[in-house]
C-alpha cells in the first residue's frame, strides 16, 4: 500500500487509494470539482449539515434528520435519503438543483468548510475503534472507488493510525469540529449514546431542529412510531424468528442494506464494539495510546469516559471522571448517558 502523505498543494493522484484535494484524502475516483465546490459552498440560512468521519453513523443520523423532516416517515431507500440529505462532496455543484435551504452531509474537517452561524450543523462521534474497521468494510466494499482488492487489514491499519485514509486522521477531524463546542448551532451525538438513549438523544435532535421536528418528538406516540421505524434490534429479530414470526416484537424486520455495519446493521441498538471482529489486542491498544497521546489535556480525552467499560475505550485511573465532572465536560454534547 502506497503511502498519501497529504500537503497543501493542488489536486493530485497518488499511487494509492485516494486524490488529495486541498490537503484532505478522498476516494481515488472522485471528481476534484465537486470536492471543490464542498469546500466553497457558501452555507444558506437555514441549511442543516450532518457532518461526521467516515462511517461514524452519518448515515443514520440523515436517515434521522429524513423522518423529523418528513413528518416521521423514513425514506424508502437510499436514493430518496441521497436525493434529499444531500452529500456535497459527492454532488458538488449538483446540490443547486435544490432549492435552499438545505439538508447537506459531508465528512470534510470543519477546518476545510465555510461555516455559517446561520447554518446548523449535528456532527457523530463513533468510538474510534468501530470508525477504523468500518472504513476498512467500507473500502472493501467499494474497492473499485479505492484501488483497494489487494491491501491488507494490517496495511490499511498502518495507514489509519498515520491518518493516510479518507479525510486524513480521525483524531485531527474530531479536533477540528471540537473546536465549537458550545455554540448555539452545533449539535454533537455521541453514538454510542444513541444507541443507549435513543428516545432522549432525539428529542434534543428535534428540540435543536426546531420547528416540526420538535413538535413531533414531543409527540409521544409518535416518538415511539420513530423508535420503531428507525432503530433494529437484532436480538428482538431473533427471538420473533425463533416463535415463527408470531411474536410481536418492535424492530424485527432488518434494515436497509445502506444501513449494514458489519454482521449487523448501523441503527442496531443492540449491537456495539463493532471493532472486536477484526482488531487484535495489540491493534487495540495502539489505537487507545494514539487517542491518548492526541487527546491529552483537552476535553475530548474524556469523550468515552460517559460510556460503561465494555463499550468504551479502557479504562484508565487518571481518566476517570465523578458524574458531575463528566456531565461538566459534556454540557453541549446532547446524549449523555444518565
Amino acid at each position: 500500500m502506497a503511502e498519501c502523505t497529504p500537503s497543501s498543494s493542488s489536486p493530485k493522484r497518488t499511487k494509492s487509494f485516494f486524490v488529495e484535494v486541498q490537503g484532505v484524502l478522498e476516494p481515488w475516483n472522485s471528481n476534484v470539482s465537486d470536492v471543490l465546490f464542498a469546500i466553497m459552498y457558501r452555507p444558506y440560512p437555514g441549511d442543516v449539515f450532518v457532518t461526521s468521519y467516515p462511517c461514524a453513523g452519518d448515515v443514520w443520523l440523515s436517515m434521522l434528520l429524513y423522518a423529523l423532516t418528513h413528518d416521521g416517515t423514513p425514506p424508502a431507500d437510499y436514493a430518496q435519503l441521497s436525493g434529499d440529505v444531500l452529500f456535497l462532496e459527492k454532488l458538488g455543484r449538483k446540490v443547486e438543483a435544490v432549492a435552499p435551504p438545505r439538508r447537506l452531509r459531508t465528512h470534510l474537517p470543519a477546518k476545510k468548510l465555510r461555516l455559517s452561524r446561520a447554518a446548523k450543523y449535528v456532527y457523530v462521534v463513533r468510538n474510534y475503534r468501530d470508525c477504523c474497521l468500518s472504513l476498512y468494510d467500507h473500502m472493501t466494499s467499494r474497492a473499485s472507488d479505492y484501488r483497494f482488492k489487494d491491501a491488507t487489514f494490517e496495511e490499511y491499519f498502518e495507514c489509519f493510525l498515520k491518518g493516510q485514509v479518507e479525510d486524513n486522521d480521525y483524531f485531527d477531524h474530531l479536533a477540528s469540529w471540537w473546536e465549537h463546542e458550545g455554540s448555539q448551532n452545533f449539535f454533537f451525538v455521541l453514538l454510542e449514546n444513541l444507541k443507549r438513549n435513543f428516545d432522549k438523544v432525539l428529542v434534543q435532535l428535534g428540540e435543536f431542529l426546531g420547528g416540526a421536528a420538535e413538535r413531533l418528538v414531543h409527540d409521544a406516540q409518535r416518538l415511539k412510531e420513530l423508535r420503531a421505524l428507525c432503530t433494529y434490534d437484532c436480538a428482538a429479530a431473533e427471538e420473533g424468528s425463533a416463535k415463527g414470526g408470531s411474536a410481536k416484537v418492535e424492530h424485527r424486520q432488518p434494515p436497509a442494506e445502506y444501513l449494514r455495519d458489519g454482521s449487523c446493521y448501523l441503527n442496531c441498538l443492540r449491537c456495539r464494539r463493532h471493532w472486536k471482529a477484526k482488531l487484535n489486542d495489540e491493534q487495540a491498544e495502539r489505537l487507545d495510546k494514539r487517542f491518548q497521546e492526541r487527546t491529552a489535556g483537552t476535553p475530548i480525552e474524556h469523550i468515552f469516559t460517559t460510556l460503561p467499560a465494555d463499550d468504551s475505550t479502557r479504562q484508565h485511573p487518571k481518566r476517570q471522571l465523578s458524574a458531575v465532572g463528566r456531565i461538566a465536560s459534556f454540557r453541549d454534547i446532547h446524549s449523555i448517558s444518565t
